[in-house]
């Protein structure tokens, strides 16, 4: 894997704090667990990590310990804190739950949204990236249309291919998404992991206007599996695996992927309500 790192140290220049990195996939192919690994890799690496999970019932966190927080929904109904939807991981991220219903978010009143803004900026104060889990783009765009980064994570097989193009599709003509990265998982090698991001590169070009930049691949490993099965990550219980090797290398030059200056971390949790709300206002019949 010695070359893949040595190319990806090229991409761009060091990231600042407070980069947002939105990693999408279509149901199975293992963007959850990508995102674990990158966010394992880069603590290893000293960095100060925020994985956001949008999905329902905390996934992301049920993986890895016995008794996660809460969603955002149930924050919001319950008044609580938005310390309840934050959940330490083994490895020495956290993870915070930002799921919520539509109907959730348009009844949320300016105070209790000040609050949690409020709650939000001080979790953060000290982190440097924030990894986002996200949802399915056909029914949460929201953080994938806001993150500073776009991470697509793509499997070698035509129907993965096909979804994503729909993903990108709507990204691009409806929020102007014009960039987005590509990392293939489980691919037997490296010219099966660069055959399917040229196939997608050349559709998206043509069709759609679009940029997608290769980022790396890692390689179908059984320690993957076997590490979801002992509810931790290849790095800490597989270290010698490929797929370790893999995500340690990609995670050590994940923050220079970053595509913007500035990054919107700070101000994603508040950009993401208002955003949230407005597509429910907007899907709901007059």
């Amino acid at each position: 894997m010695e070359d893949q790192a040595a190319s990806l140290r090229r991409l761009t220049p060091s990231a600042q704090v407070g980069r947002s990195f939105a990693f999408l996939g279509v149901s199975g192919c293992g963007t959850t667990t990508v995102v674990a690994e990158m966010a394992a890799g880069l603590v290893a690496a000293q960095r100060c990590v925020l994985i956001l999970d949008a999905h329902p019932g905390n996934p992301l966190a049920q993986r890895f310990v016995d008794d996660p927080g809460v969603t955002l929904d149930m924050v919001v109904n319950s008044q609580g804190s938005l310390d309840d939807a934050v959940t330490p991981l083994p490895f020495g991220s956290s993870v915070m739950n930002v799921y919520t219903r539509p109907n959730t978010l348009t009844h949320l009143s300016d105070t209790v949204e000040r609050r949690l803004v409020s709650e939000y900026e001080a979790l953060t104060r000290d982190v440097e990236l924030v990894l986002i889990d996200t949802p399915s783009v056909g029914t949460d765009p929201a953080l994938a249309a806001l993150a500073d980064n776009l991470v697509l994570v793509l499997t070698p097989d035509i129907q993965t291919l096909m979804q994503a193009y729909a993903m990108i599709k709507r990204l691009a003509l409806e929020f102007a998404r014009r960039r987005f990265d590509v990392l293939v998982n489980r691919a037997r090698d490296v010219n099966e992991a660069q055959a399917i991001f040229q196939r997608l590169s050349q559709v998206t070009s043509e069709f759609l206007g679009v940029s997608l930049r290769w980022v790396g691949f890692v390689p179908e490993d059984p320690m993957m599996r076997r590490a979801a099965l002992l509810r931790t990550t290849t790095l800490h219980g597989f270290p010698d695996s490929e797929a370790s090797t893999a995500c340690s290398q990609l995670a050590a030059v994940l923050p220079r992927w970053c595509s913007v200056e500035h990054g919107n971390a700070r101000q994603l949790f508040e950009r993401y309500l208002a955003a949230s709300r407005h597509l429910a206002e907007e899907a709901t019949p007059l």
